[in-house]
């Protein structure tokens, strides 16, 4: 399972206004890489956000869940390729658009940049990766959650079906 939130960072030129009240209209895009023999997943997901008082914390969505269980052979690769929208308050709207540095390119001017990166180890069958980032501009932060739950296969079973729920 893989979630995302967007808020925004206290040092955001946005969060200088009086007020601190935001509207922003924000879509992230995250491209995933799931591969395995039982299920093979490569795209890209889109997320639309919309927040009242972006300044404020908002709970994580789940943007992805694997349809399939499949054998421990690693964990998907996740990138935030784009983050894009308006943010702005009091009528006057500013327009977004944060990409990852890619090589022989020009440094794009909101670049998407990893911060933290963290994993757990397994617990209870649960194994958590956690990426923290930001855009450098705007000043975004974004934090992903991939939430990796072992499944059980029954024996002699053809097909492998997911045991565990995700709550």
């Amino acid at each position: 399972m893989l979630e995302l939130s967007l808020t925004l960072d206290p040092t955001s030129p946005y969060a200088r206004a009086s007020d601190n009240k935001f509207e922003a209209t924000l879509r992230a895009s995250i491209q995933i890489s799931d591969h395995s023999p039982e299920a093979d997943y490569f795209g890209v997901v889109v997320v639309d956000f919309s927040h009242t008082d972006i300044a404020q914390p908002v709970s994580p969505k789940m943007i992805w869940q694997a349809r399939r269980c499949h054998r421990d052979r690693g964990l998907p690769k996740v990138t935030v390729t784009k983050i894009e929208g308006e943010i702005g308050g009091e009528g006057a709207a500013a327009k977004v658009f944060a990409v990852p540095r890619k090589i022989g390119k020009l440094v794009p001017g909101d670049e998407i940049v990893a911060t933290n990166r963290s994993l757990t180890p397994f617990s209870n069958s649960v194994h958590e990766w956690t990426i923290r980032g930001t855009t450098r501009e705007s000043r975004l932060v974004f934090d992903l959650r991939l939430k990796a739950i072992r499944c059980s296969v029954e024996q002699g079973a053809s097909n492998v079906e997911m045991v565990n729920s995700v709550s």
